[in-house]
């Protein structure tokens, strides 16, 4: 269980940025590059998943695309071994 405190203020934050957080995970970006630009916490964010019930299946469900989407970038790159690395970004979690 996560010792983090959330306040009133900050579950509303996570809240209301919660689809685009999932969206971005969605597409294979890297969790721990992303919360701390939003100024979250893996912390904040375990806290939030515990205490909204559909939280945990939508974070599932982002991770299970994220999945799908780093497989994508692994095989576009695999796939034209010339083109420029940088452009087809490979996002690690």
């Amino acid at each position: 269980m996560p010792s983090t405190r959330l306040s009133v203020a900050t579950i509303e934050r996570i809240a209301e940025l919660w689809p685009a957080i999932t969206s971005r995970i969605a597409a294979g970006e890297q969790i721990g590059k992303m919360l701390p630009a939003l100024k979250l916490s893996r912390d904040m964010v375990r806290e939030y998943i515990a205490r909204t019930p559909q939280a945990r299946e939508e974070w599932n469900e982002a991770r299970e695309a994220s999945a799908d989407a780093i497989f994508e970038q692994i095989m576009e790159i695999a796939n034209n071994p010339g083109s420029d690395p940088k452009a087809a970004r490979v996002t690690l979690q």
